[in-house]
């Protein structure tokens, strides 16, 4: 899979593709409503509290986790499976994505995939990308890229489904993170494009700059 082809075609274009969101994405939309109460928590909030992780788990819900085919483990079973891995978690709080050193990037994609593989976010079976890559990003920000079938899957790969093992899809997973993750380190204006807005955060601006390109082309 070759994606840097398609993250070249914006590096000249990436404030243009951040303004079409800024100005035209869902700006009275519950889900980004939520998604601005999860960084107005005081003091950071605590991520592992039952309070925080409902809205976790409503903010998933109102991004399309619980329709059009994606789905989510109950409540219960979600809460206590990040409760079981909140120090696996706190372990990858200190890691931006811009700022991630090379001999870094090997333990940070180790820790995740035991994430991945354990976490129960979505009922057995089922496809854990996206349902890992948001609920991720809603507990470490600025580390995690929320990912999605329309707009992320859709550029990078031109088609939305996907199944297969857990090892098969993590490998998607990390391979997207990793193109994420150069992208961010070559391009440090990014930083200039923070707001309270829909680009709280470098991952969220990247996947920001996919939703863009997407709506303005297709």
């Amino acid at each position: 899979m070759n994606f840097k082809r398609h993250l070249n075609e914006i590096n000249s274009d990436v404030e243009t593709l951040v303004n079409i969101v800024t100005k035209e994405y869902r700006k009275y939309d519950p889900g980004n409503y939520l998604y601005r109460l999860l960084f107005e928590q005081p003091n950071g909030g605590d991520h592992f509290s039952e309070e925080f992780l409902e809205l976790v788990y409503v903010t998933l819900t109102a991004w399309g986790m619980r329709s059009r085919g994606a789905s989510l483990t109950e409540f219960e079973v979600f809460r206590d499976s990040i409760i079981t891995y909140e120090d696996a978690i706190k372990s990858l709080k200190g890691f931006r994505i811009e700022s991630i050193k090379k001999d870094k990037i090997k333990c940070i994609l180790e820790a995740q995939k035991i994430l991945y593989d354990d976490l129960e976010l979505v009922p057995p079976n089922k496809p854990k990308l996206v349902a890992f890559s948001k609920t991720m990003h809603f507990l470490l920000p600025n580390l995690f890229v929320p990912m999605d079938r329309k707009y992320t899957l859709g550029y990078f790969l031109g088609y939305t489904s996907f199944s297969g093992n857990s090892d098969r899809e993590f490998n998607l997973y990390s391979s997207l993170y990793l193109e994420f993750l150069e992208f961010s380190a070559t391009h440090p204006e990014l930083l200039g494009f923070i707001d309270d807005n829909w680009n709280q955060t470098i991952p969220k601006i990247l996947d920001n700059i996919i939703i863009g390109f997407m709506k303005r082309n297709y």
